[in-house]
């Protein structure tokens, strides 16, 4: 996943195309005053004192994410906010605007690139299986597996999300069950390659289920 980050007058921070395809090294700048962007492992820090800023994050694969925002003053941490657990594809975009410190801030999700939000979430201790369902069921939309089951994945994915929306969470819980039993079923070598789920976004897509908690 990258993080960009852009003020009220289009100054960026963060990753930068590389002019050199065959170089494996990263580049970022930093055009925001009083900005910062930096890796560490697999987690990614940015951060401005210029407010509004639109936080940009683009996927580049499939997986989950979690973004933690915080508001400080000096050493102190004047506000918070957290997103924990969201699917994302290579397809998906995410963006927000931070204008009042972290009040009011919503995630709108992107999920095939096409330049109109899916869903937006606003930011919680615990992401909610309804927005992870809603938002997964997007995902697969735009993966590369067959428009059949497809339609199968995300029949079954509405399923669920319709069950927790009932709060009849033990029938989610046995669907959510379900859908990881197609999912390994479809992208074995028993099935026809036509309808088959490539392993590699089969993988992915397990992990992304076992992260959707049913409460």
């Amino acid at each position: 996943m990258e993080i960009h980050l852009n003020d009220e007058i289009g100054r960026h921070t963060g990753i930068i195309e590389n002019p050199n395809p065959n170089s494996d090294l990263r580049l970022y700048e930093k055009q925001i005053p009083n900005s910062y962007y930096f890796e560490f492992g697999e987690k990614k820090y940015a951060g401005a004192d210029r407010k509004p800023t639109t936080v940009a994050l683009k996927g580049k694969d499939l997986g989950v994410f979690s973004l933690d925002i915080k508001e400080v003053l000096g050493e102190d941490i004047i506000s918070s906010a957290k997103f924990s657990n969201i699917p994302i594809s290579e397809n998906t975009t995410a963006t927000m605007q931070i204008e009042d410190g972290t009040n009011n801030i919503v995630l709108n999700i992107d999920c095939d690139s096409n330049g109109t939000s899916d869903i937006s979430i606003k930011p919680s201790e615990g992401y909610s299986a309804k927005d992870a369902l809603g938002v997964l069921a997007e995902i697969v939309r735009s993966l590369s597996m067959n428009e059949k089951t497809k339609n199968i994945l995300i029949q079954k994915i509405q399923s669920a999300e319709k069950q927790v929306e009932k709060n009849n969470l033990n029938a989610a819980y046995s669907m959510l069950k379900n859908i990881k039993h197609i999912v390994i079923v479809f992208s074995g070598k028993l099935t026809p390659a036509q309808d088959r789920i490539p392993q590699d976004e089969a993988d992915k897509l397990l992990r992304i289920l076992d992260t959707i908690k049913i409460k």
